[in-house]
């Protein structure tokens, strides 16, 4: 990805940013027939992996199994910038402010579907949320449907495309243009940005 400096962000902000948009776009790498798919990932604890699962019937499956290498776009907040939003609207043109990340690596099926899964809940469900009664022949046979993976993190690029290579006058006036507009996280990882 191409990334000038001022637009490159911390390795790190990718776990924020998967924190907020799960759904990553994955793009096998290699493929005869390219493949890409649209996944939830989840961080692992550890920050060394990414974790997911597809249906059993999707063709990611047999890459997979074979140690394919991938990479996840990880999409975040993002939105058109109008002249209109800076105080020096001369000499400015239309943008996209957006935060992304692409994350490089391998992927490996992962054999304890019902931990996968009880995970996968747990991040998204309420402590008083939904459960998985594993008891429950339906809910075994649905996940004998499904393949869980690991996606090992080899590299990890963001970009932050947010405004901070504006002056402080035209950052801050697009600032307050987007809280009018009511783009609170896109705000947020504007100052995000501007803070490096």
């Amino acid at each position: 990805m191409y990334i000038p400096d001022v637009f490159l962000g911390k390795a790190e902000r990718m776990f924020d940013l998967l924190r907020d948009h799960p759904l990553a776009t994955l793009v096998l790498h290699d493929a005869a027939d390219p493949h890409i798919a649209h996944v939830p990932l989840v961080s692992r604890r550890d920050h060394k992996a990414l974790f997911g699962h597809v249906a059993r019937s999707n063709p990611l499956v047999s890459a997979i199994r074979v140690g394919a290498r991938a990479t996840a776009v990880v999409h975040g907040p993002g939105a058109y910038v109008s002249p209109t939003a800076y105080v020096t609207q001369q000499g400015h043109v239309p943008t996209w402010n957006y935060a992304v990340a692409h994350v490089v690596g391998t992927l490996r099926v992962l054999e304890d579907a019902i931990s996968v899964l009880d995970e996968l809940v747990a991040v998204f469900e309420d402590d008083d949320g939904y459960r998985p009664d594993w008891t429950d022949a339906r809910i075994g046979e649905l996940t004998s449907h499904i393949t869980c993976f690991e996606f090992v993190i080899e590299a990890i690029d963001v970009k932050l495309k947010l405004s901070q290579n504006r002056h402080a006058d035209d950052f801050d006036s697009a600032i307050a243009r987007f809280e009018r507009d009511g783009r609170r996280e896109l705000v947020r990882w504007m100052r995000i940005a501007k803070r490096k």
